[in-house]
């Protein structure tokens, strides 16, 4: 797992991440099947109490 402050569209797209079908929460992407790891962008991240530990 990768936690990021802030990431551009253009650097996660060339990486391969995408949005988590599952989730399909903002800030948190996923990457090829491959690479089994997943980007939590923090400032991505919908102001709710479950994400206020990362936010702050």
């Amino acid at each position: 797992m990768i936690l990021a402050i802030s990431v551009s569209e253009k650097l996660i797209n060339s990486f391969g991440f995408q949005v988590d079908p599952e989730n399909e929460v903002k800030g948190v992407d996923i990457s090829q099947a491959g690479w089994k790891t997943n980007i939590i962008v923090i400032n991505q991240l919908p102001v709710i109490p479950e994400t206020f530990w990362l936010r702050i």
